[in-house]
């Protein structure tokens, strides 16, 4: 949203109303799909914006820590197919997989020992 609560410019050329109705309609929907998508555990933070003539959606996807990067990238990859065939006007999916029990106000690595000098510290 801009300041003002007006819809982004490009968004489709409805009332300020509208567009945000029909851009929240369409955030819901596509939360339903991440929600049925196997494998995925939860999602959060999507957002959808139109660019020119494209939508862009990005999002965070919660996902069981023991999966293998692979077995990640199918589901990632199954769940932009989903969006797209909802909804074929979307360009861009982002998706950001984080494990289940991930901290979301954490966003530092984590890390287990430094060296410095040679010697391994404990970390903070």
């Amino acid at each position: 949203m801009t300041r003002g609560g007006a819809p982004p410019a490009g968004w489709p050329l409805l009332d300020a109303g509208r567009a945000r109705a029909a851009r929240r309609a369409m955030e819901t929907r596509l939360l339903d799909i991440a929600r049925e998508t196997p494998g995925l555990v939860d999602c959060h933070a999507l957002e959808a914006h139109r660019v020119g003539g494209n939508v862009h959606v990005s999002l965070h996807a919660t996902l069981e820590p023991d999966l293998s990067l692979t077995r990640v990238h199918d589901i990632t990859e199954e769940l932009k197919f989903r969006f797209r065939q909802a909804f074929p006007q979307i360009f861009k999916v982002s998706i950001h997989a984080e494990p289940r029990g991930h901290d979301r106000n954490d966003s530092r690595p984590t890390v287990t020992r430094a060296v410095v000098v040679g010697q391994a510290v404990p970390a903070r």
